[in-house]
């Protein structure tokens, strides 16, 4: 859906079977690239006026977090929005979805949360970086 409004649409995941399903779905989409890396460790190179960090925060440690956050203030354009959604069922990690979400946005502090959801089963949190005057 992303890449119908998009110019451009950097999909990264860690995992090469969720990459080959983006890729089965935006099939003939020549704006999608798609790149397997294991952020923060490896980041896409650009600017970006929006970055999605869906369901990955907490298979990440404290510190890749605090990295991820980092990343995203460096990468993300003046005017730019992140959406963070985090599950807030079993993860199978050692932190949650709150936990997660709480830790990056107290860590991105150059970003401003201008809209949340919660649901029995998700977070959704949407920051904006405020353009420079």
């Amino acid at each position: 859906m992303l890449a119908r409004r998009c110019t451009r649409v950097v999909a990264a995941d860690v995992s090469e079977i969720s990459l080959d399903r983006a890729r089965a779905w935006c099939h003939g989409m020549r704006n999608v690239s798609f790149q397997r890396m294991a952020i923060p460790a490896r980041w896409p190179p650009g600017t970006f006026d929006l970055i999605v960090l869906s369901e990955v925060l907490y298979y990440l440690s404290p510190r890749e977090v605090r990295d991820t956050a980092r990343s995203t203030m460096r990468t993300l354009r003046a005017g730019g929005v992140v959406i963070v959604v985090n599950w807030l069922g079993p993860t199978g990690t050692a932190r949650g979805g709150d936990q997660v979400a709480r830790q990056f946005i107290s860590q991105a502090r150059r970003l401003q949360v201008i809209a949340k959801r919660r649901t029995v089963r998700y977070r959704l949190d949407v920051l904006w970086r405020r353009s420079p005057r």
